[in-house]
C-alpha cells in the first residue's frame, strides 16, 4: 500500500488525490483479483478480460475523482495511473492463479511456486519496458498506429478525457451495456431455475463480445474441436479428453508471444517486411491455405489418446 501511494503521489503530486487514488486502487484491485481468478477457472488466463476490467477501473476511478471535484490534467493522470496498476493487478492475479491451479494438478509445492512468481514479476518489470520501447520505436506509427492500433488504450484515453472534462463520454453506450448485462443475467437465472443444461454465463458472453473478431474466430474453432472430442464422453472425463489440446494450445500461445518479440527485433534491425512480389490474390490464397493447415494441425495434434 505504501508503494502504491508513493507511485500515485509521483503521478499527481497532491496529498488528497493521492489518498483517494490509493484507496480506489486497493479496493478495485481486491475485487478484480477475484474476477481474474474466476475467469481462470472458466476459460483460462489467456482469455481473461483484463482490458474490460481496466475499462471498469477507468470508469470507477474517473467517477470518484469527478465526485471529489478533481478535474483537468491532474484527474486524467490519476485516472490512468489507477487503471494501469489495477490492470497489472488483474493480469498478475490471473497468471498466478493459473499457475497455482496447474501446480495443484501436478503436485507442486505452492511455496516454491509463489517464490518463482515473485521472481517472474521482478524479471518482467525489467523486460517489458525495453520490449515496449522496441515495438513503439521500430514499428511504423508506433503503439497506437496502424500496425499496433491498441484500441483498448485509445478507449482508456477517451474515457479519461471525458471524466477530466476535456470531452463528452458516450453514456448511451455504457447504459446499453448495463441493460444487456441485466438481460443476460435474467436469461441465465431462468435457465438455471428450469434446470436446463445450457446456461448463459455473463462473463464468458461479455468476453466474447469484447474480444476482436480476429480472436473470436480461433476461439470458436477450438470450442468446436473440444465439443467434437468430448460430446460422447462423461462430464467427469472431459479434463482428460481435452488435456492434449490444452497443452498444445499453451505452447502455441507462448510461441506466438516469442515470435512477436522476435519480429520487433527484426524491425529494429531494419527488416520491416518480406516482399516476395506476389499479387494480393496470391497472398490471400496463401493466407487461407495456411489457416486451413493450422486448423488441421490442431485437429490432429489435440486428438485425445485412447
Amino acid at each position: 500500500m505504501a508503494v502504491l501511494a508513493f507511485v500515485n503521489w509521483r503521478f499527481t503530486g497532491g496529498f488528497g488525490i493521492t489518498l483517494l487514488s490509493t484507496v480506489v486502487m486497493i479496493v478495485m484491485g481486491f475485487f478484480f483479483t477475484a474476477v481474474a481468478s474466476y475467469i481462470v477457472g472458466l476459460v483460462g488466463n489467456s482469455n481473461s478480460p483484463v482490458s474490460g476490467m481496466t475499462i471498469t477501473a477507468v470508469l470507477v476511478a474517473g467517477g470518484m475523482l469527478w465526485l471529489f471535484n478533481y478535474s483537468g490534467t491532474e484527474a486524467m493522470v490519476a485516472t490512468l495511473g489507477i487503471a494501469a496498476i489495477v490492470c497489472c493487478v488483474a493480469a498478475t492475479a490471473g497468471d498466478v492463479c493459473n499457475d497455482l491451479k496447474t501446480g495443484s494438478m501436478v503436485g507442486a509445492a505452492p511455496f516454491r511456486q509463489q517464490m518463482m512468481q515473485i521472481a517472474g514479476v521482478c524479471v518482467a518489470a525489467f523486460v517489458m519496458p525495453p520490449v515496449l520501447n522496441l515495438l513503439h520505436n521500430n514499428i511504423e506509427g508506433g503503439i497506437g498506429g496502424r500496425e499496433l492500433s491498441a484500441p483498448q488504450a485509445s478507449l482508456f484515453a477517451s474515457l479519461a478525457r471525458g471524466f477530466s472534462g476535456e470531452s463528452e463520454l458516450p453514456w448511451n453506450m455504457i447504459g446499453y451495456g448495463v441493460l444487456v448485462g441485466i438481460i443476460i443475467l435474467a436469461i441465465d437465472w431462468y435457465l438455471k431455475k428450469n434446470k436446463y443444461k445450457f446456461r448463459a454465463h455473463l462473463m464468458p458472453i461479455a468476453v466474447g463480445m469484447y474480444l476482436p473478431f480476429g480472436l473470436a474466430t480461433p476461439i470458436l474453432i477450438g470450442g468446436i474441436m473440444a465439443h467434437l472430442y468430448s460430446k460422447d464422453k462423461p462430464v467427469a472425463d472431459h479434463d482428460r479428453v481435452l488435456h492434449r489440446g490444452m497443452l498444445f494450445s499453451s505452447g502455441v500461445i507462448a510461441g506466438e508471444a516469442l515470435m512477436s518479440v522476435g519480429l520487433a527485433g527484426l524491425a529494429a534491425l531494419g527488416i520491416q517486411s518480406l516482399d516476395l512480389g506476389l499479387s494480393t490474390a496470391a497472398v490471400t490464397m496463401l493466407s487461407v491455405l495456411t489457416a486451413i493447415a493450422i486448423v488441421i494441425c490442431f485437429f490432429r495434434q489435440t486428438k485425445p489418446q485412447q
